[in-house]
């Protein structure tokens, strides 16, 4: 997978895998629905970057907001599943704090 694939899609690759790894589905419940639950958090973080900058993901253009991302920092959110790891956008040239 190449080095620039957002953390979305690297959970997305994740759950796919886990389908055509080929064990039974009674298996893999567990991991299927942390990875559902990882990716849905994963998006909503990146969706709400995306929003407060008022564009999206290497954009060029002036947005609401003067800032870039600049990269990830990890996260670790606990569910009653366990703890799911996160990919946390950062930012950098921001007036304000996200």
């Amino acid at each position: 997978m190449p080095a620039r694939v957002s953390p979305t899609e690297a959970v997305r690759a994740e759950i796919d895998e886990l389908f055509a790894s080929g064990r039974d589905i009674a298996e893999v419940l567990e991991e299927v629905m942390r990875l559902s639950a990882r990716l849905v958090l994963q998006q909503v973080l990146e969706e709400e970057v995306t929003a407060w900058l008022g564009r999206s993901w290497n954009c060029r253009t002036a947005g609401e907001r003067a800032g870039q991302r600049n990269g990830f920092s990890d996260l670790t959110v606990k569910t009653t599943a366990g703890p799911i790891s996160l990919k946390r956008p950062k930012l950098r040239n921001t007036a304000e704090g996200f």
